[in-house]
């Protein structure tokens, strides 16, 4: 039985658990709705395709998060370079690699998004922040420097 592909739609979805159990829960309901009732006739068939994306930091997130340690760094005398290298190993921690025969401790990477989580970015500049009080630092916020909306 050979089949061609008509339309394809997508759906976000949530997974969430139920009596203990995790269940995929359609996240636009009245669009999912609309389609089943106008696109699909009983008896058809067809494959989904579920893609997983977790959410990862924004462009605005790393700024702020740079602001931050950048006036840090300048009341600590240090380079932001110097300090988010710091910063990011203490809050992350580091590991060893062999490089070219010789052993390298190294720390997580921030710099691509898809690969740094939302959560741990959140994490990142509370820490950051944290930092920046005990050292008398005044933290301006997301808002005040125009990367978030009123």
């Amino acid at each position: 039985m050979s089949s061609k592909l008509i339309e394809k739609d997508a759906f976000t979805f949530e997974v969430t658990e139920k009596n203990g159990e995790k269940h995929i829960k359609i996240v636009a309901t009245d669009y999912y709705r609309h389609w089943l009732k106008f696109k699909t006739k009983i008896g058809d068939r067809g494959t989904m395709y579920l893609t997983f994306l977790k959410p990862s930091r924004s462009s605005n997130q790393l700024r702020y998060y740079f602001v931050l340690v950048g006036l840090l760094a300048d009341s600590l005398g240090y380079t932001r370079d110097e300090l988010h290298d710091v910063l990011v190993s203490i809050k992350f921690g580091t590991k060893k690699i062999k490089v070219f025969g010789k052993e390298v401790e190294v720390r997580k990477s921030i710099s691509d998004a898809s690969k740094f989580p939302t959560a741990d970015m959140i994490d990142l500049i509370s820490f950051t922040q944290e930092k920046c009080f005990e050292n008398d630092v005044r933290v301006p916020t997301m808002l005040e420097l125009g990367y978030i909306q009123n």
